[in-house]
């Protein structure tokens, strides 16, 4: 079984974390058998509450996770907050070499270019952010049109929904063309 754990936090875009779980989690109807393993993971364990105003209840802190195959860092207006927040930083840098893949959905590709991880890499995030990627962080190619890119085991996606084209794209490398067609029929997504 992967576990597939996605970091969220105060005023993160709902939709970019719950949208890459579902795709995940329509995989495991799909394939008729738990192969992912779903953890949201929090700043700490309080609710998270989303810019849209829903609470989420993380199911442990970032520092308490020990194992993940994949890790999602969603994106919304407070990352801005996060970028300042060092353990959580060092963090995600650490998991980089832990992870089989690490991804960021919108603006959390700004956790990974703070973490120093898309030094010397091509990077995506949404339309309106990629200007500011590009002029906080050095050495970094700003994608402005990509929906998603991979960079080794390091993915980032435009925003909101094409983080779901990208957990496609995931389950595919996972698990072949055919269950991925079968999960974007159930979620009536175009793949």
């Amino acid at each position: 079984m992967k576990i597939i754990a996605a970091l969220g936090y105060q005023d993160c875009q709902i939709l970019d974390l719950t949208g890459p779980l579902q795709v995940f989690a329509s995989a495991n109807q799909a394939l008729g058998y738990e192969a992912y393993q779903l953890k949201i993971v929090g700043v700490d364990t309080h609710p998270i509450c989303t810019n849209s105003g829903m609470k989420i209840l993380p199911d442990l802190a970032f520092s308490d996770l020990m194992d993940a195959d994949t890790l999602l860092l969603s994106g919304g207006r407070g990352v801005k907050a996060l970028l300042h927040n060092d353990e959580l930083i060092d963090w995600v840098k650490q998991s980089a070499k832990r992870v089989n893949r690490i991804a960021s959905v919108c603006s959390g590709a700004f956790l990974l270019a703070e973490a120093g991880l898309l030094k010397g890499k091509k990077a995506v995030t949404h339309w309106k952010s990629c200007s500011l990627l590009d002029k906080n962080y050095e050495g970094i190619e700003v994608e402005n049109d990509a929906i998603w890119l991979k960079q080794g085991n390091l993915y980032t996606s435009a925003g909101v929904t094409s983080g779901i084209d990208l957990a496609l794209a995931l389950v595919e490398e996972d698990f072949g063309h055919g269950i991925t067609m079968d999960v974007a029929r159930e979620l009536v997504v175009f793949c």
